[in-house]
């Protein structure tokens, strides 16, 4: 109440004077003008009759009752009102509170780069044997080029 109890404290404030400043009443209701109290309850993140006090570490959301998630990288730590992790999620999680499972993790990124290195590996491998078979069909080429050579120098001889 205001001097003397006479002026009404504004919604944001409570007590003599109206010196102290209402906490974070739920749907932001005004508190009680005497008490501060927050008679409709705490907006999320916020905690006792005043609802001055946020959530104890590790838990967020309506009265406090949300754990934070297992998945944050630092699962004591996370947003008191929406449960965000502050320091982002373990490997393996996405999205605001690590809940959502993340396929294309490291593993999975190694996998696909494994994946594509024995793919060029097999391509080599083949260009390689590729390159040996035409190589010694050659080879086969000019064997045949030279025996037909010879024998028809021997047939010239065997002429005269």
């Amino acid at each position: 109440m205001g001097l003397n109890c006479s002026d009404v404290c504004d919604n944001s404030r409570y007590g003599i004077n109206c010196m102290k400043k209402c906490g974070h009443c739920l749907n932001d209701l005004p508190c009680n003008k005497q008490t501060g109290f927050c008679e409709s309850g705490c907006n999320p993140g916020y905690t006792t009759t005043n609802c001055k006090e946020k959530c104890p570490v590790g838990y967020f959301g309506d009265s406090c009752k949300n754990k934070c998630s297992a998945n944050c990288l630092h699962t004591t730590v996370c947003d008191h009102v929406d449960g965000a992790c502050y320091h982002g999620c373990k490997k393996g999680f996405k999205g605001n509170r690590c809940q959502e499972e993340d396929r294309l993790s490291v593993g999975t990124i190694a996998g696909i780069a494994g994946g594509c290195g024995g793919g060029f590996v097999l391509l080599v491998l083949v260009i390689v044997i590729i390159w040996l078979v035409r190589r010694k069909k050659k080879q086969q080429g000019f064997a045949e080029v030279k025996m037909s050579t010879i024998t028809s120098s021997k047939d010239d001889e065997t002429a005269k």
